[in-house]
């Protein structure tokens, strides 16, 4: 099973002393650069979530990463394995999947966008405008939330980011049964992947996952003992 964690940090202590020694001096140099200590806080979190469930669950004590043109980091003596990181505010978010046609596994985490959806219009495909537009306005900012987490995570599992303008990937997202879908016909690329949301208020989430991966699991935790 690909396992997906979500963890609360606010209850943890973390500093650079709690790094697990697998992370690399470049690594734990750059985490100490970052200037705001929230920011600073979460990195540590996502590194330690991430190397915790390399050695836990793949049994990976020496993992050897290289960092691709968007700066995610890529296993290079695992380069079969895909690793998804986001985080934002309390939660960080980690998950590890095997890449299969193209797709690997992205994931995404943000807390609720309050700014008027419209403000984001050019990053938006014409049919998820007209989403939002049929949307009761109560609604139209969690839509668009699950529809932006929807879709970065999606740009993360191909492996682009956004080196492409994020209006040309649609994706559809039903309201009321929360099933989301990349509309291929309307995407540059056609790797069909699953897309998996929910909420943990104020915060939505998403992981886009090989479709042939139907295996997969999000756990909540408070604890890095809970991996």
């Amino acid at each position: 099973m690909t396992q997906v964690y979500v963890w609360n940090i606010s209850h943890t202590r973390l500093s650079d002393d709690d790094l697990p020694p697998s992370v690399s001096t470049e690594e734990h140099e750059r985490i100490i650069r970052i200037n705001l200590r929230s920011e600073r806080r979460r990195k540590r979190g996502a590194r330690v979530l991430l190397h915790t469930i390399l050695q836990r669950l793949y049994g990976i004590s020496q993992p050897e990463f290289q960092r691709d043109a968007w700066g995610r980091p890529l296993l290079s003596n695992y380069p079969k394995l895909s690793c998804g990181i986001s985080h934002s505010g309390d939660y960080v978010m980690c998950g590890i999947a095997t890449i299969q046609k193209g797709i690997g596994i992205g994931v995404d985490i943000e807390k609720q966008i309050t700014l008027d959806w419209q403000y984001f219009r050019p990053t938006l495909a014409p049919s998820e405008i007209r989403q939002l537009q049929e949307t009761p306005k109560p609604l139209q900012m969690e839509r668009f939330t699950f529809l932006w987490v929807s879709k970065e995570s999606y740009l993360k599992a191909l492996g682009v980011g956004f080196s492409i303008a994020p209006a040309r990937i649609a994706i559809d997202f039903d309201i009321n049964s929360h099933t989301t879908k990349v509309i291929l016909e309307q995407s540059p690329f056609k790797q069909e992947a699953v897309i998996k949301t929910a909420k943990v208020m104020p915060y939505y989430y998403a992981v886009s996952y090989p479709k042939c991966d139907r295996n997969i699991d999000v756990k909540l935790i408070d604890s890095i003992a809970e991996v």
